[in-house]
């Protein structure tokens, strides 16, 4: 009997079947979850209705203002209320002459997707490797940023911009050029832009860079040979300091326009707004701290009364300017705090219980039971991710002993030729550090100032990044990474 010969399809057959075979890119967990996150992105902002349709904090008036007027402000009134780059952004999109549906949806998109896409890069960077997608996938499940996308709010573009300086410092402890440390220092800057509460980040984020840079000498970013000894280094070397004024320089140069304007419009260099005092006189006014002993946690307090006695004390007080009613503002919430010292602490308690609060509140009073539900599933998401997160963080800690080598640098002894390059173990050491120092300043400054649970908002890609380093699979929850992934180009 004659041999079978292998069946050969050729022509049109071989053609529908390479037609049906996905191609490699989509064959990639990342590609993946970014597909996701445009399908559950898009269908939260246009398929469920009343998408952008409120301006909750008047960022769309001041940006209508802005566009029309020339004025950052109301009419003629130019304000420092507000942070600039939101506003900003939002005429742009309005200057295209679409809806903010339609204008304002495609920025919070674009932005989610950066978001998500920045998220497993970060995370592939710290080692976890094929499993980063799991930061990418609880980056858009967030419950927090989903509910925030819809709104014409900050929380969408901080939330972007935290990840993408976080990015960039891993990009600029590889490279360790000049213009990737002034790029991430832009980033910063561009972040206290959005949410000014993020300022003392740009501090803390510069002295990471110092203090981890002073073993910026490609040499001694390695462990000493065996009999090898060396002199410990009192001070930062000059490539530390070089790369900490870079950084802070890329603050300086995005923060200067906005000071500068501030200056001469209301005669002080405001770095933030003025906005600061009211938020913290929200938080510590006796209305509020008469809430908290009334013991009457299951309605959320409403600040309508405090609202109007703040209206009334600025009328008695014959302040009519806003650094003047900020001063006012950071003046009787001391005298509050000072009056009440207990009562105070006990605020900062529940403040610190409602920014990590996983429950959100019942803000109808009465609700349906599919609305009961979701909040309860809410919980329950936080929950896991929490404990998820807690033991990530131990994880990425303890991979300070592996070396801390970040995606593609396996520790080595470069030729000396190569002393320019001092990426190798620091990527994963100033991301780690610049990610924590974001979680603990954002929650320090809401134990003194008013918060909820939308405030935690802008580092939710952080916690989402640390969950995925504790979801690992086999699951070895408190084991350290090695930060020796393979090279990712994101």
């Amino acid at each position: 009997m004659p041999r079978d010969r292998p069946s050969v399809v050729t022509g049109r057959a071989a053609r529908k079947i390479s037609i049906m075979r996905v191609p490699s890119p989509f064959r990639s967990s990342a590609t993946v979850v970014l597909i996701v996150a445009v399908i559950v992105r898009a269908g939260v902002l246009w398929g469920v209705p009343g998408g952008l349709a409120e301006d909750v904090d008047s960022y769309a008036a001041v940006a209508d203002n802005l566009l029309h007027h020339g004025v950052f402000g109301y009419g003629d009134r130019a304000t420092a209320f507000r942070p600039p780059l939101y506003p900003i952004l939002l005429a742009t999109c309005r200057s295209t002459g679409l809806p903010w549906i339609g204008s304002a949806g495609a920025a919070h998109l674009l932005l989610a997707l950066a978001t998500v896409a920045l998220s497993i890069g970060l995370a592939r960077r710290l080692g976890l490797g094929e499993q980063a997608w799991i930061a990418g996938l609880l980056v858009i499940c967030d419950p927090i940023l989903l509910f925030h996308s819809r709104l014409l709010m900050t929380e969408t573009l901080s939330a972007a911009l935290v990840t993408a300086a976080l990015w960039m410092a891993t990009e600029a402890a590889r490279r360790s050029t000049g213009p990737a440390w002034f790029l991430a220092g832009v980033l910063l800057g561009l972040n206290a832009l959005t949410r000014p509460t993020f300022l003392p980040w740009i501090a803390v984020a510069v002295a990471v860079v110092l203090i981890v840079g002073q073993h910026a000498a490609c040499a001694e970013c390695l462990p000493p040979r065996p009999g090898e000894r060396r002199s410990a280094r009192l001070f930062p070397s000059t490539w530390a300091w070089r790369e900490a004024a870079l950084t802070a320089l890329g603050a300086l140069a995005v923060l200067s326009p906005w000071a500068a304007r501030n200056a001469i419009l209301f005669g002080r260099p405001i770095l933030g707004t003025t906005h600061g005092g009211y938020t913290l006189y929200l938080a510590n006014n006796p209305d509020y701290y008469a809430y908290l002993w009334a013991g009457r946690r299951d309605r959320v307090w409403d600040s309508a009364t405090f609202d109007r006695h703040w209206k009334d004390e600025l009328h008695a007080a014959h302040v009519t300017d806003e650094p003047a009613a900020d001063r006012l503002a950071y003046s009787l919430a001391r005298r509050t705090i000072a009056t009440q010292p207990g009562t105070f602490l006990r605020a900062c308690v529940q403040r610190l219980a409602s920014f990590w609060g996983v429950l959100p509140h019942d803000v109808l009073g009465e609700e349906s039971v599919s609305r009961r539900a979701a909040r309860y599933l809410v919980a329950v998401f936080y929950t896991i991710e929490f404990v998820a997160a807690i033991c990530g963080t131990w994880s990425l800690f303890v991979g300070r002993r592996e070396g801390w080598h970040g995606a593609g640098h396996p520790p080595h002894r470069p030729d000396p030729a190569e002393a320019g390059s001092r990426g190798g173990g620091r990527e994963g050491k100033i991301a780690v550090y610049w990610a924590a120092a974001a979680v603990l300043i954002l929650t320090l400054a809401h134990l003194f100032y008013w918060t909820n649970m939308r405030m935690r908002a802008p580092i939710m890609p952080v916690i989402a990044i640390a969950a995925a380093a504790g979801m690992r699979l086999p699951v070895k929850p408190f084991a350290p990474l090695s930060f020796r992934a393979k090279r990712d180009t994101l």
